[in-house]
């Protein structure tokens, strides 16, 4: 079993997109006023456009996701 845990950063972009910002290494104990802090210091940049279009506009939230992987079967070289 092999489990991974990434923070993320939801926002909402200028044209009302979904836009994900996942990190790996967060700490595990962000609290909703450090995450609002967060999300709000990576809008007031205005540092992320494509197309004129702001990325990340609007906070939406923030969230731990883990994921599991059980490996059931392997190819142990799969380069032969």
């Amino acid at each position: 079993m092999n489990e991974t845990t990434v923070f993320e950063l939801q926002f909402k972009t200028e044209d009302n997109k979904n836009k994900t910002i996942s990190l790996r290494h967060a700490k595990p104990d962000i609290d909703a006023t450090s995450a609002q802090k967060a999300l709000e210091n990576i809008i007031a940049t205005q540092a992320f456009k494509q197309d004129n279009i702001q990325l990340f506009a609007k906070p939406v939230g923030a969230r731990y996701v883990t994921r599991q992987v059980d490996t059931v079967y392997a190819v142990s070289n799969p380069e032969d």
